[in-house]
């Protein structure tokens, strides 16, 4: 029973004096600085086996010192990243993980030098990741620019969060957002922009950005909120006044369109002809509900003429004034027999509409299909009037 109990007071007795604070930790630091970091890594991994209680403070200092080891394995490798394999890439990867890791260990089991040792190694790393992410995007390999980003990232949110030295950098979140999009990452890079947004943070151009993957995803909805917040937060933005005002007629709802222009026609005074079109559109839909309504009629065509007058290559105004008297002559011919007065007014509004689709057709270079047929149309009905 004796022997039994003597054989661990024996392994404890080794280890504590093999493995204690007698370990030399000098020694490893010798083999990293003649740059023996697979020596010195291998060493320190056997040795972290043990508890962390075994070593106490030293703990901290070994991690430290893998950590060095990876990245330093790392930076001896990375010399030209455009003739990276995948392979090697994945080899590299994993020096850098590893290297995060430790220093994170290190950070929290270690003291105020030590605490400070690893603040300037993952700043170091902070810069390096995103130099390098900004190379890879410059190449165009977007995986490795997010993989990079995210890195860059991650040290600084160690440095804001963990080790309170550093300030978190919006910089860094908005470099990822775009890596996570072109990389295919959609969620993640949503998520970092509403991030931003939320905590009041992010240019016009952000906002966009936003829209832009919500409306692929058909989310309208969200793209509208995101685009209330931007007029918010950059009530003199003309894109995203532009986004909103398009995203409303996108969706037809004219009478929100006329609303948001009128409010905001004073910082924008160049849409004064668009206001006066959606008003157009607004009473339109009224209109195909009371045909007989020459009040109506008059005040969409006027509209209309404004819209023209004020922006006189805008096709889509051309068009709206000629599909109107295009679609009144059609109606006269349908719902009248032998009327003259019927009859000269068709032709006058025949005679509207084909100078008017004649312009939209000059200006769209031909390629309206609906116009074409249109102003076919017109000129078969002028030539059997004349017969």
């Amino acid at each position: 029973m004796k022997r039994i109990l003597f054989i661990p007071l024996i392994a404890l007795f080794v280890i504590s004096t093999s493995y204690g604070t007698e370990f030399p930790i000098h020694k490893y630091e010798k083999w990293i600085a003649k740059g023996k970091y697979v020596k010195a890594q291998k060493k320190i991994e056997e040795l972290l086996i043990i508890e962390p209680e075994v070593y106490s403070a030293e703990y901290a200092r070994l991690w430290l010192y893998r950590g060095n080891c990876y990245s330093l394995s790392y930076f001896e490798d990375v010399h030209d990243i455009t003739t990276f394999d995948d392979k090697s890439y994945l080899l590299i990867n994993r020096y850098i993980e590893e290297a995060l890791f430790s220093f994170k260990k290190s950070y929290k089991f270690g003291d105020a030098q030590i605490r400070q040792k690893v603040v300037a190694q993952m700043t170091q790393l902070q810069r390096f990741f995103k130099t390098v992410a900004n190379r890879y995007q410059r190449l165009g390999n977007y995986n490795r620019f997010y993989i990079n980003a995210r890195r860059a990232r991650t040290c600084n949110l160690f440095l804001a969060n963990k080790a309170n030295t550093s300030k978190t950098d919006a910089s860094l979140s908005l470099m990822l957002a775009d890596a996570a999009e072109l990389a295919g990452y959609q969620d993640e890079a949503i998520f970092l922009r509403n991030e931003l947004i939320l905590s009041g943070i992010g240019d016009a151009e952000l906002f966009s950005k936003t829209v832009k993957l919500y409306l692929e995803r058909n989310d309208e909805v969200r793209a509208l909120g995101a685009l209330d917040i931007g007029m918010k937060m950059h009530p003199k933005s003309e894109e995203i006044f532009q986004q909103k005002l398009e995203l409303l007629k996108k969706l037809n709802m004219e009478k929100e369109a006329v609303s948001f222009l009128k409010s905001n026609i004073k910082k924008f005074p160049g849409y004064k002809g668009e206001l006066s079109y959606l008003k157009g559109m607004e009473m339109e839909k009224k209109y195909l509900l009371d045909f007989d309504s020459e009040d109506l009629f008059s005040s969409i065509e006027k509209s209309y003429r404004k819209a023209v007058k004020i922006n006189p290559e805008n096709e889509d105004y051309i068009e709206a004034l000629a599909n109107l008297y295009y679609k009144k002559a059609l109606r006269i011919k349908s719902e009248t027999v032998d009327n003259k007065e019927s009859e000269k007014e068709y032709v006058m509004l025949l005679g509207k509409a084909r100078k008017t689709i004649s312009t939209a057709l000059k200006l769209g270079q031909g390629d309206k299909k609906s116009l074409a047929n249109a102003l076919n149309f017109v000129n078969s009905e002028n030539a059997s009037m004349l017969e």
